[in-house]
């Protein structure tokens, strides 16, 4: 069956719990920011969600809207840029996120980063929801989490803003994976019909 992939959309809101101490700017990384997010202690977690934006001109799009009212959701994909101070195995974790769940994290080491780097989770985002379960009633609800996990010596984490138009952009961002269920009509007069896909009789 035939597969679709939405567009890419960043992120509208800063989820406030855990607070966000100001020296973090997430400001920079949502709507269509630029700019950087830090990480510097141990257990630091910056969490976004509302992932409306689909341009530069600050168009916002649901995914709800977005997708076919007889779609299943199949897959999903996150882009971020991350640096760091140092090549060491300090570690940041990333959660991908439905509403308060989060999915199966992916481990991000200072050695893999360090002087900036793209990261794409899945990298492939065919039939995978990373631990997620995804359906249309929950999709505008999806988020990203950053956790500062290990510190083997003086180091930050960086989340970089880019916007829609940039080498490395859009990110923060996400998109969905989907495939349309079969639609089936019968009329009054005995005829059925098949919109999409195959019906198999036994």
């Amino acid at each position: 069956m035939a597969k679709f992939t939405t567009q890419w959309h960043r992120f509208k809101t800063v989820n406030t719990s855990p607070v966000q101490p100001e020296s973090y700017s997430t400001n920079n990384i949502i709507k269509i920011g630029e700019g950087q997010a830090i990480l510097s202690n141990v257990t630091d977690t910056i969490i976004l969600e509302d992932p409306t934006y689909i341009d530069n001109s600050e168009t916002e799009l649901l995914f709800s809207d977005e997708i076919p009212s007889n779609a299943i959701i199949t897959g999903i994909q996150y882009t971020f840029y991350l640096d760091a101070d140092n090549s060491n195995n300090s570690r940041i974790d990333f959660y991908p996120r439905v509403g308060t769940t989060d999915g199966t994290q992916k481990s991000i080491f200072g050695t893999n980063i360090y002087g900036g780097a793209t990261n794409t989770y899945p990298t492939n985002i065919s039939d995978n929801t990373v631990g997620l379960n995804l359906d249309l009633d929950n999709v505008d609800n999806i988020q990203a989490k950053w956790n500062f996990a290990l510190e083997l010596s003086v180091n930050n984490f960086y989340i970089n803003g880019y916007d829609f138009e940039d080498a490395n952009g859009p990110s923060p961002a996400v998109r969905l994976e989907y495939e349309l269920r079969p639609k089936v009509t019968i009329t009054t007069n005995g005829k059925l019909s098949i919109t999409q896909g195959k019906m198999h009789i036994v």
